[in-house]
């Protein structure tokens, strides 16, 4: 048992301190100013790893979790604090990735924006199967917890997953994948690497559910890496689920991508836009556009967006998307890798704004290298990991094409230590 004093806060919003020998230590529920015992659970050279025993001088932002599983689940990682508190130092998260990592001196960060909501807020929802459990992976990474209720989830879905639990016990399934719209309406697909006739277990849901409105089977690849990492084919129900964002219609395959936290999309996007500074006459690029939902937003304040997406799927939404909301003539959706179509595009076309919005690895080098030979006047990106935003923040100013502006850290995933983060950057006149 060690005696330390917290003095900061880590990129999982652990609380971090120093141990005598120099070394910083990392103990989640932890909270800075506070004085705690610790027991040391990993060493490594340079940094370790410390469960919280007790803490003996609470910081006045602790507050009671609020979630009876908060200590063995690994879903949330601030639900011990309050509200603000968690805002302040997701901030200070984008102020170290960019300062550290990205070489901005001094980086110019917004306070970070509220969720319009902080429990019930996810539209999407994945669950892991295993042993009879039907639930969330446990903190170890190996134990799957059958919670009642997660407060992540709206209550609907949480009866949802209780409905299946005791009748998947008997059948294949590996993942659960759920969807909800503004309207409640959801979506159900049911994920295996095995073949399954799930039609009367698709059947009795959706009886019992009548908000449920399209079941799925996704056929799993032999190494998947997520639960829609494979074929969907539909067993009953609509094909598309609809959603309202930003004032627009929007209707959604299994594997079109989409904000989990629809209110705090909006905001985002509205930052995003403004950031963008769109003018009638203005052409611009979408990249990892998904089912073009900042494309056809943009679109209403451009003369022109053209939208790339690996997912061939999210391009069919996207493009029904901008007929539905009478856009098509303002957009151009192009299906495939990135990495491959973007250089291509900004070879024969040149777009006075680019906005990115690249999964958790961030963007393709290739995509990089074409943002430095042909840059546009704004680039705005939006990313869902510090990191990686800073790493390539890092590579487009030391290019000498771009100049880091600011940016403004947007709190999609409350209660988790995620964040998501809009940064502008503007071209550097030769």
């Amino acid at each position: 048992m060690i005696h330390v004093t917290v003095s900061g806060s880590g990129s999982e919003l652990q609380g971090v301190a120093r141990l005598e020998d120099g070394r910083a230590v990392f103990i989640p529920g932890a909270l800075p100013g506070e004085e705690a015992e610790i027991e040391i659970t990993r060493q490594k050279d340079r940094y370790a790893e410390a469960r919280l025993l007790r803490v003996l001088s609470p910081s006045p932002e602790r507050i009671p979790p609020d979630c009876p599983c908060y200590e063995s689940c690994g879903g949330c990682q601030a639900r011990h604090m309050r509200y603000e508190e968690a805002l302040r130092i997701k901030r200070e998260k984008v102020v170290s990735a960019l300062a550290r990592l990205g070489g901005v001196k001094e980086p110019l960060v917004e306070e970070t924006v509220p969720s319009p909501q902080i429990s019930c807020y996810r539209n999407k929802a994945e669950f892991t199967c295993s042993g009879g459990r039907v639930g969330m992976v446990a903190e170890d990474g190996r134990q799957v917890l059958d919670a009642e209720k997660c407060l992540l989830h709206p209550d609907a879905v949480n009866a949802l997953i209780a409905f299946l639990r005791p009748r998947l016990k008997s059948l294949p399934v590996e993942r659960v994948v759920t969807r909800v719209n503004a309207s409640g309406e959801m979506m159900l697909v049911l994920s295996s690497r095995t073949p399954a006739d799930l039609t009367a277990l698709a059947k009795d849901a959706a009886d019992a559910f009548g908000m449920l409105k399209s079941v799925y089977f996704c056929r799993l690849r032999p190494r998947f890496v997520h639960a829609l990492d494979g074929e969907c084919s539909r067993i009953l129900g609509t094909e598309r689920l609809s959603e309202i964002l930003c004032g627009l219609d929007f209707t959604l395959s299994p594997r079109s991508f989409f904000q989990v936290n629809r209110p705090c999309a909006e905001l985002l996007y509205q930052k995003a836009l403004e950031m963008a500074a769109l003018s009638d006459t203005d052409r611009a690029a979408d990249i990892y556009c998904g089912a073009g939902t900042i494309s056809l937003c943009a679109a209403r304040r451009c003369a022109h967006v053209t939208g790339i997406e690996l997912v061939k799927e999210a391009i069919r939404d996207a493009r029904l998307n901008a007929e539905s909301n009478g856009l098509s003539g303002r957009t151009e959706f192009i299906a495939g890798d990135a990495a491959l179509e973007y250089p291509r595009l900004s070879a024969r076309r040149r777009f006075d704004a680019v906005i990115v919005d690249p999964p958790r690895k961030g963007l393709d080098r290739p995509v990089t290298e074409a943002l430095i030979h042909s840059p546009s006047r704004r680039l705005v990106y939006v990313s869902c990991d510090p990191a990686t935003l800073a790493r390539d923040i890092r590579l487009l100013t030391e290019s000498g094409a771009y100049r880091f502006e600011k940016a403004v850290p947007v709190d999609m995933f409350p209660g988790t230590s995620h964040v998501e983060t809009v940064v502008l950057m503007s071209r550097i006149q030769a």
